[in-house]
Formats: C-alpha cells, structure tokens, sequence
C-alpha cells in the first residue's frame, strides 16, 4: 500500500493533466468562437467588392478590378490565417469569387460571340442591300434606246410613252417588292442611291402621263370656252380647224394612257364631245352663209392665175370639178425681205415676194368645197422665179351659193 505522500503526488498529477486538458478544450472553443478581426473585415471587402462585380453583370458588364481586389482579400486569409480559411464564411466568400469568375467568363464569351455574330449580320445585309441596288438601279431614267430606265425619261410623245408602258409596270413590280422587304435605303449608301433613282423614274413616267392628260384637258376646255363665245356673236366662227385638230390629236394621245373607264378619260372626252358640237352647229351656220368672194382682179394676168389656181387644186386632189375660180385679190401685195439664205447664215439675200389670193369653188366626192389659195412669185438677188402657190384653206360650201357663172 503505497504512502500518503505518494498517493497525494499521483493525484497531483492527475488533476494537472486534468487542468491542461480543460485549457487545452476551452482555448479550442474560444478559438472556434472569435474569429480574428483581420479575417472578418477581409471577408466583409469580399463581399463588398463582389457586390459591385454582380451589379456590374447584371448591368452585362464586366468589373475584373472588384474580382481582383476580392480575390486578393481571400488569398490575405488564405496565407495569414490559413486555420481559418475553411470557416463557413470565407468558404461562402470563396464561391461567390468563383461565381462570379465564372460569371464574367460567361459574359466576355457571349459578347465576343454576339460581336462576330453582328458583324456576320451586319455582313449579310450588306451583301443584301446591294443586290437589291443592283436590282434597282437597272431602272434608273435612261435616254440610251433599250435602257430599262427610257420609261423614267420626262416625255411628251403620247405613242412612245403608251409603248414604254411595260418597262413602267415592270420597275414598279420590282419597286414595290422592294419596299416590301422593310429594308431600310439607309442602310447602304448604294441602296439610298438607287432606290432614289427608280422612284425618280415612276414618278416622271406618271407625270409625263399626266401632263399629257392636262394640257389635252386645258387645250380642249380653251377650244369649247370660246366656242361659246361664238354662239351669240352677229357673226360667228368656227375653231381654226387645224388648231382643232391638232386638240384631236392630243386627246387621241391620252386614250393610249388612260382607260376608257378612268375620270380623267371620261371628262376629257365629255368637254370634246361639247366642243365638237358647238363646232359643228357653228360650221353649219357658216356653211349656210359661206360664199365665194368677187372675182376682183383685172389685170390681164387674171386668166394665167386662175389656170395656176386650178393645177394647184387639180395636182392636190385628182379627179376634182372645178365649178368657179376667182381671183379675190384686186392687185399683188409686195414684201421686200433682207434674210441668209439658210441656217448656217454664211450667204446673204434679197428677197421681194409679190403676192395675191384666189379662191376656187369645186366638188369633190359629192361635196361642195371652197379652196383659199394663196399665189406668189419670188425675186432674189435680181431674178424672178416662177409663179407657184399653194391651197391655204379649206372650207364647205353649199352649191346653191355659187355665183352665176360668166
């Protein structure tokens, strides 16, 4: 049995062992529980840093200087506190840091991929948009016989603007298909041009189409306006019948452009329709009246110059009766002229004209006429020409209007 102070020894022993392990247990506990300054205010920057880094990418940003600055307060933990570089907290910090690497990664791959897919897009609608130049501006206004543009040239030729009609509706088709598509003419310096140019064509080959339709309108209305006026003259007259005709002429232009069904057709042809029956109750009023002036000349040249009235008419119109021929004129006017003598203007002239009218009274093809000749005989530089002449008018007669014959 071992001695009192031996057994107080042991116990001794036992209860120092006993007091270290307590120390040794409760400075672990304290040590889990109080985490050391330095690491929580790291931690505190990482977080912070990495806040700016997430705003950053929701805002499709990248800040690489916060993830650096993040990353290098973990690293300080890392190296400075390595017992507690695997506590809850700098764990959480480390895959936030990795999460948004990653993030960023993320984000640089995708704008790299929608850069190269821009540019392949912005490529494509180049390649586009001059292929449709190049369709378009096939139709830009082109006087060169066979262009595709001659349509877009400003005309006033009714036949020729009727035959380019195609060439019209065909770069209308392909404008209009054009428009269409959205694309902007902007969007290529090409493009802007051409479709400039084709809708200049259209819209000079619709106002040539137009104009023709306005000045028909305007020549017939000035036509009827002043026929009216001649209803209530003492002394009526018809429209210069050339000058009508030329309206007829002008109005058969439009008939080539328009439908019968159009407005502009229909009211064109209701005012011409109006001046041809005022024209033609006007010309019945005159024809009732119309004689032949008195055989006024006495000369004794009087017999030649009818001879020559009658093979103008006879050489004009073969197979016509000569019922009376006058001289209306009582003696020759005379016009003394200083002119070149054509357009190169390289030889000068004198030229004294002597003139007179007759008028010849004939049938022809069971009708009554009555021609207004007009005779002449040039003398230039000194020596005369032959007498010659030529029918200015023609106009109806009623046969029972014919003075007695000699």
């Amino acid at each position: 049995m071992p001695s009192r102070p031996s057994l107080s020894r042991a116990l001794a022993g036992a209860l120092l062992v006993t007091l270290c392990a307590v120390l040794v247990f409760s400075a672990s506990v304290d040590c889990a529980a109080k985490v050391p300054g330095g690491v929580t205010s790291r931690v505190k920057k990482i977080n912070e840093y990495m806040a700016k880094v997430e705003q950053a990418l929701a805002e499709q940003r990248v800040n690489r200087n916060d993830l650096d600055r993040a990353q290098q307060a973990l690293d300080e933990i890392i190296k400075g506190y390595p017992d507690y570089a695997n506590i809850e907290g700098v764990r959480a910090a480390a895959q936030r840091i990795e999460a948004g690497r990653q993030a960023i990664e993320k984000l640089e791959k995708d704008k790299v991929a929608a850069k190269e897919a821009e540019a392949s897009a912005q490529k494509t609608a180049e390649a586009i948009a001059e292929q449709w130049a190049e369709r378009l501006e096939l139709y830009k206004a082109d006087s060169a016989e066979g262009a595709k543009g001659r349509f877009g040239v400003p005309m006033s030729d009714a036949a020729l603007i009727a035959a380019l009609k195609p060439q019209y509706e065909a770069a209308m088709v392909v404008y209009e298909e054009f428009l269409k598509t959205g694309i902007d003419k902007e969007s290529h310096w090409k493009l802007r041009q051409a479709e400039y140019d084709i809708r200049v064509s259209l819209e000079n080959y619709r106002g040539s189409v137009a104009r023709l339709c306005e000045e028909a309108h305007r020549r017939v209305r000035e036509i009827r306006d002043w026929l009216v006026t001649q209803e209530t003259a003492s002394q009526p007259n018809v429209f210069p019948k050339d000058q009508f005709e030329n309206a007829r002429v002008m109005v058969a232009g439009v008939r080539l452009l328009y439908s019968a069904a159009s407005e502009e057709l229909r009211s064109l042809e209701a005012d011409l329709a109006e001046a041809e029956a005022l024209q033609a109750a006007i010309d019945a009023i005159m024809v009732e009246s119309r004689c032949m002036k008195p055989d006024a000349f006495r000369e004794q040249e009087s017999a030649m110059l009818k001879k020559l009235a009658e093979d103008i008419v006879t050489k004009a119109y073969p197979g016509v009766e000569i019922l009376r021929i006058h001289v209306v004129s009582s003696d020759w006017v005379t016009e003394r002229v200083e002119e070149w003598t054509d357009t190169t203007k390289t030889a000068w002239r004198v030229r004294v004209t002597r003139g007179l009218t007759a008028q010849a009274a004939v049938k022809l093809e069971g009708e009554c006429l009555l021609y207004t000749i007009f005779l002449r005989q040039d003398t230039i530089d000194g020596t005369a020409n032959p007498l010659t002449g030529h029918i200015m008018f023609t106009d109806r007669m009623l046969e029972k209007n014919l003075p007695p014959a000699w």
